[in-house]
């Protein structure tokens, strides 16, 4: 829900990642930053915090109302 809602207020790239670890993040760009959001604890990680729950845990898949896209091989 959350995703749908950064969809229509800020960021048309607003979209769930999940990671090789099955961790899932509502994630968005907003101003030319990356923003991830933890759903478990309302966490919200800007920039370089961001990125580095990413490089630490790779994506499997990232999905919105509009696409999914598979990063596995």
């Amino acid at each position: 829900m959350i995703v749908a809602l950064l969809r229509v207020f800020c960021s048309e790239k607003a979209r769930v990642l999940v990671t090789k670890n099955k961790r899932n993040y509502a994630g968005f760009e907003y101003k030319d930053k990356r923003y991830l959001i933890t759903p478990e604890t309302g966490s919200l990680l800007v920039g370089e915090d961001a990125e580095k729950i990413i490089q630490n845990d790779p994506l499997a898949y990232s999905f919105s109302d509009l696409l999914f896209e598979s990063y596995e091989e």
